[in-house]
């Protein structure tokens, strides 16, 4: 008998958690193995002597919610199993999970006998995951781009996920997109065209790019759409990763830039003005067709050079004030100054200069300028 009683001990002793025997009622130790020294540091006689020692070393903020959920399944004679933390005598905190049963005599609970386990290190890794999940849960849902994952069987397609951004760009709610068939998000005549590129990434097994412009909740909308498949161990695609760039704005200005080319280039056309664009230091970015006819030279020769280099140089500085009153004003009139033609002859121009490079358009000063060399020399033949 007494080597079955050491047998057992040595047994108990060798086992990694804490073996222990408690009071039902008082939750005082009656007994613990030796694993206990080392786990938590504090002597076995310790854990029995102290009446209350269980409940001084829960940590302070597990403390009331172990020992009520302890109380109530030795009340109801419940086996029960939870985890909590334990400071050590070192001051480490010690995560504790703690499966115990309940000893029952004469219909009244008596004994509690457990096994206690350090789960710190799983714990530990447990947060850790947490926390990246939830760093990645962030970035998903406050990301611009809209971000969707679509599970696949077979032919269908079905929306499983959404972020925040896709709310934002298409107006649907998230009740009206996930766990629906994509068909069911995206209607006609659209539907076709997105479930062909659906099938096209699975077949290609690579990810597929194309823009598309659908109407949604939130109105037209063009976007850059971008969907990856992503294959199984076995090798079968069950899922598709999509993201929405929302380029609207960018191609209605686009749109805007294009039908303002388009203007000035018909009025440029029709004018029989000389009209120039140059750069804030005067470099010329595009002339009108006209400078052959008033000035003998053609637009090209014009691009790259300095309007300043053929106006004679006493009138340089007024032409070069004129302008960089721009400034402050978006139109200005530039006194008349001499301009060397192509047959090397000065002709007097009148211009009228106009700040547009906020213009995406434009993107300079326009410059609208009048030969009035006859009407200047007939006004110094009067004097």
């Amino acid at each position: 008998m007494k080597q079955t009683d050491y047998n057992y001990k040595n047994l108990v002793n060798t086992v990694e958690g804490i073996i222990w025997e408690a009071d039902a009622k008082t939750f005082q130790f009656s007994f613990v193995s030796k694993s206990a020294e080392n786990m938590l540091g504090y002597p076995a006689q310790q854990w029995t002597d102290d009446p209350t020692f269980w409940k001084d070393h829960i940590h302070p903020d597990d403390r009331e919610k172990t020992l009520s959920y302890c109380l109530q399944c030795t009340l109801k004679q419940e086996a029960h199993e939870f985890d909590y933390r334990m400071v050590a005598a070192d001051g480490r905190i010690v995560y504790i999970y703690d499966s115990v049963s309940v000893i029952v005599e004469n219909d009244e609970a008596v004994l509690l006998r457990g096994i206690m386990m350090d789960i710190t290190e799983r714990k530990h890794a447990e947060l850790a995951l947490l926390e990246h999940e939830e760093e990645i849960d962030n970035i998903y849902h406050t990301v611009v781009n809209a971000i969707f994952l679509l599970s696949v069987n077979e032919n269908d397609y079905r929306f499983t996920s959404i972020n925040e951004a896709y709310v934002i760009i298409t107006g649907l709610e998230k009740k009206q997109v996930v766990g629906k068939l994509i068909q069911e998000v995206i209607p006609e005549p659209y539907i076709s065209g997105v479930l062909k590129k659906c099938n096209q990434a699975i077949i290609n097994r690579k990810n597929i790019l194309w823009e598309e412009m659908i109407e949604y909740p939130a109105g037209f909308k063009t976007t850059i759409v971008n969907i990856t498949p992503v294959f199984n161990k076995q090798d079968v695609c069950t899922i598709l990763v999509g993201t929405l760039h929302d380029v609207t704005e960018r191609k209605n200005a686009e749109q805007q830039v294009l039908l303002s080319e388009q203007r000035f280039k018909s009025l440029v056309q029709n004018s029989k003005d000389l009209l120039a664009i140059i750069n804030p230091e005067g470099i010329y970015q595009y002339v009108s067709p006209t400078s052959l006819k008033l000035l003998g030279i053609e637009p090209e020769y014009f691009i790259g050079k300095n309007a300043f280099n053929f106006i004679h140089e006493d009138d340089v500085h007024a032409a070069q004030a004129a302008l960089a009153n721009l400034r402050t004003s978006k139109h200005v009139d530039v006194p008349p100054f001499r301009f060397k033609n192509g047959r090397g002859e000065w002709r007097w121009i009148e211009s009228t200069v106009t700040n547009l490079t906020n213009d995406p358009a434009i993107n300079g000063i326009v410059v609208n300028s009048r030969d009035i060399t006859e009407k200047k020399l007939a006004e110094d033949a009067i004097e």
